[in-house]
């Protein structure tokens, strides 16, 4: 179920899907699920990093441009500079 979904982690040939304590590992790649994921609760943050809106805690800022997203469930995530102005506008 996306909407327990709290981010997904790209891991060489697979991505890693994080869904409340658990986690499961497919193989697949970062763009061919992220055209599948509904972009008003998904945001791509980084090129190994999607992540659903509803679980971010908090932003914060990091290092040259680059920022930590706190999600809800206490993991971290990375923010590209890349990334940063899609993800701050929402």
């Amino acid at each position: 179920k996306t909407d327990e979904t709290t981010h997904i982690s790209g891991e060489e040939k697979y991505i890693k899907i994080h869904a409340g304590r658990q986690s499961y590992l497919l193989r697949d790649t970062m763009n061919r699920i992220e055209g599948r994921l509904n972009p008003t609760q998904f945001v791509r943050t980084h090129r190994s990093y999607i992540v659903n809106t509803d679980y971010i805690r908090e932003i914060q800022p990091w290092t040259h441009g680059d920022y930590i997203i706190l999600m809800t469930n206490g993991d971290k995530v990375k923010l590209s500079r890349r990334y940063s102005e899609s993800v701050l506008e929402k």
